[in-house]
C-alpha cells in the first residue's frame, strides 16, 4: 500500500489529549517513512464522492467512515482512529495489500485501524458497500453507528475472501484496546475511547 497515513477530525479543534495523540501519530509516520494527512471538514469536502455530504452527517462516525472508506480506496494507506496512539515504528505495514483488523470480543471487523492500496478489490468493495448504504438512508434517518465496521466490512472480509491482519485486543482496563499484529504479535497500537485517554502513554518503541 501507499506508505501514507490518514486522519479524520471534523467540528472544531480537538482536545489537547486527542490532539496529543494525533502528533505522537504524525510523528511516527515520519519515522515510518510515510506522509501522513489530517483530514478536517475541507479536505473532507474535496473528496469526489462523499465531499458534498460527508461533513454534513450525523452522526459523525459516520461521515468519518464514509471519509475513510473513500480515502483509503481513492488513495491508499493507512486510515487510524484520531483516539489511537502508535506504539512503534509502522514501515514494515506499508509493503501490504491491505490490513482488516477483527475484534477479538465477538469477532467483529472494527475501521478504526484500516489500510490498503489505492485501487484494491478490499477497499473499493468495502467504499462502494459504505455507499450505497449511505444513498439508502432515508432522508433524516439516524444511522446505524455500528454497521459500517461490523456489517460491512465483514461482508467486504467475507466476500473478497481475504484474511485479517490485525486484532483489536480488549484489555482488562475499560476503553482501552492493542492493536495486535497477528504475524509478529506486536502491539502496534493501543486504541483509546475518546475522552477516556488521561496523558500517559502506553510503550514507546524505538
Amino acid at each position: 500500500m501507499q506508505a501514507a497515513v490518514h486522519q479524520i477530525w471534523m467540528g472544531g479543534p480537538p482536545p489537547d489529549d486527542i490532539a496529543e495523540l494525533m502528533e505522537r501519530c504524525r510523528a511516527y509516520a515520519k519515522r515510518s517513512g510515510a506522509g501522513y494527512t489530517l483530514w478536517d471538514e475541507q479536505r473532507v469536502s474535496e473528496l469526489p464522492t462523499f465531499g458534498s455530504t460527508a461533513p454534513s452527517i450525523l452522526p459523525r462516525s459516520l461521515a468519518a467512515d464514509m471519509a475513510r472508506s473513500e480515502i483509503v480506496a481513492r488513495y491508499g494507506g493507512l486510515y487510524l482512529d484520531c483516539d489511537l496512539e502508535l506504539t512503534r515504528k509502522i514501515d514494515y505495514l506499508f509493503k501490504l495489500d491491505h490490513i482488516i483488523t477483527r475484534e477479538n470480543h465477538g469477532g467483529q471487523m472494527t475501521a478504526c485501524f484500516y489500510g490498503g492500496t489505492a485501487g484494491h478489490r478490499v477497499g473499493e468493495n468495502y467504499f462502494r458497500r459504505i455507499e450505497r448504504y449511505v444513498a439508502d438512508l432515508a432522508p433524516g434517518a439516524m444511522a446505524n453507528t455500528g454497521i459500517t465496521g461490523r456489517v460491512l466490512l465483514r461482508k467486504t472480509q467475507q466476500q473478497t475472501n481475504v484474511d485479517w491482519r490485525c486484532v483489536c485486543r480488549h484489555d482488562d482496563i475499560p476503553k482501552r484496546w492493542f492493536i495486535v499484529d497477528r504475524k509478529n504479535l506486536n502491539v502496534v497500537a493501543i486504541h483509546y475511547a475518546a475522552g477516556t485517554w488521561k496523558g500517559k502513554p502506553y510503550k514507546v518503541i524505538e
